[in-house]
């Protein structure tokens, strides 16, 4: 039976494309007595940058449309398409991997049961893993020793600021990715080991943005909570290292946007469209406040989230606004009671611990990879999980995301509803004065003891 042909790109003449363009630009200026108001320098500059990559687009449809993808095998395809993704995205080293997901219907099923049997996120050395149904899949990744010096150096200080992140910021405990779905017996719903006792979850877990309140009463949208560990000293550190963290999260957002638009840059413009519409805060935006008067947003991921200590999780999907998820994976070394990277320190060290997209059979072994690893997935279709690790002593593999996520946008919304009432708003400042207030009380209750 032959095969049904690969659905062809729609194109259209490059000559009338760009003619019918240049007349809507002519058609749409903006008369200067009109009274609409004054797009901002922001808005102009994603109107050039989307109007680029729609020119972009169209030359790849036509380019593509040339290649005569519907009369080739799969393999043919695959390379065309890799060629292709080079060709628009400057990406060396592009590799297809076609998955049918029908194949994969009762895979996903498998690993579920295979969690709720074992009341712990999946492990690959599991004997009741399905590994054989399993594709394992790696890069080398961009080890730091092959990068430019400029371009190593401004890598590491971003991963730097988010190592320090994690070691001022409060823990979150309540993800619900980390909890099992087990089903309800005797009106309870439990997790436990199977003794009973509850199931410690793995790793640790930080965010760093804005997120919807919880618990705080006359709040709409607030900023995570600065670390409060035990003793003077330690808190002293803790709110040190969270303003020096936050003071530099522009240049993180900043590389976070570059390196989304350089491996996937519709995702990052669904992205900035979203927030844009949607009037989503950046994650390095550290106040929505100017003298109390709200300011303009800058759109870009509310939530950038830090894993590292062995972090697993359950197969899941992201309550998130929009599918576009990316995120960045590397591996640090504990000196001195801090996080840094090292020569001797790569994914190696760390065993286990696969990026695992259970809707595909698909599983990113970052134990083979080396350096910086990015990966973009659609995290609110597609389950996905991280897979149980082992980390040599003294040594971790952070692992990172960012998302519009779906409670933000709700925040947001009701902030709006409110007339973006300066009070119900909690930004970072705001959660260093009150760490600030809590660190002097507990020096007053130490000089009265």
């Amino acid at each position: 039976m032959d095969k049904p042909p690969h659905p062809s790109l729609p194109v259209k003449p490059m000559v009338q494309i760009r003619q019918q363009k240049t007349r809507n630009l002519q058609e749409s200026k903006i008369d200067p007595d009109s009274d609409k108001p004054k797009r901002t320098k922001s808005q102009m500059r994603r109107d050039r940058h989307r109007k680029l990559e729609e020119a972009k687009a169209y030359d790849l449809r036509a380019w593509a449309e040339s290649q005569n993808l519907n009369v080739l095998s799969d393999r043919e395809l695959y390379d065309k398409l890799a060629l292709i993704l080079h060709k628009y995205s400057g990406l060396n080293d592009v590799q297809v991997i076609g998955i049918d997901p029908t194949d994969h219907i009762h895979y996903l099923q498998r690993l579920k049961d295979l969690e709720r049997k074992r009341c712990h996120p999946l492990v690959l050395d599991d004997e009741d893993f399905p590994l054989d149904e399993t594709r394992l899949i790696y890069q080398p990744g961009t080890s730091f020793s092959s990068m430019k010096e400029i371009e190593r150096e401004e890598i590491k200080e971003n991963l730097y600021t988010m190592m320090l992140y994690s070691e001022a910021a409060d823990a979150i405990t309540n993800s619900g990715t980390q909890t099992l779905k087990q089903p309800k017996k005797h009106g309870t719903n439990t997790e436990t080991d199977g003794q009973g006792k509850p199931y410690p979850k793995p790793g640790k877990m930080y965010a760093a943005g804005w997120h919807r309140t919880m618990g705080e009463r006359g709040v709409d949208v607030c900023w995570y909570s600065v670390l409060k560990p035990y003793g003077i000293k330690a808190r002293e550190i803790a709110i040190e290292k969270f303003a020096n963290a936050t003071a530099k999260l522009a240049g993180v957002a900043k590389f976070f946007r570059k390196s989304l638009t350089e491996l996937y840059p519709l995702g990052q413009k669904m992205l900035e469209d979203h927030a844009e519409r949607f009037d989503v805060p950046s994650f390095d935006q550290l106040s929505l406040l100017e003298k109390g008067t709200p300011v303009e947003n800058m759109p870009f991921a509310n939530s950038l989230t830090i894993t590292n200590g062995d972090f697993a999780n359950y197969q899941h999907m992201d309550a998130d606004a929009i599918e576009v998820a990316y995120g960045m994976w590397w591996a640090a070394k504990k000196v001195n009671g801090g996080w840094v990277l090292d020569d001797d320190c790569d994914h190696d060290k760390i065993k286990g611990g696969q990026f695992l997209i259970g809707e595909y059979g698909i599983a990113i072994d970052f134990e083979k990879a080396s350096g910086l690893v990015e990966i973009y997935w659609r995290g609110k279709v597609d389950h996905h999980g991280t897979l149980t690790s082992v980390s040599q002593p003294g040594y971790t593999r952070f692992g990172t995301s960012i998302q519009i996520t779906r409670k933000l946008v709700q925040g947001v919304q009701a902030w709006e509803k409110h007339g973006k009432d300066p009070n119900r708003v909690v930004d970072v400042g705001e959660r260093l004065e009150s760490a600030e207030a809590s660190l002097a009380r507990a020096r007053e209750k130490g000089k009265q003891k």
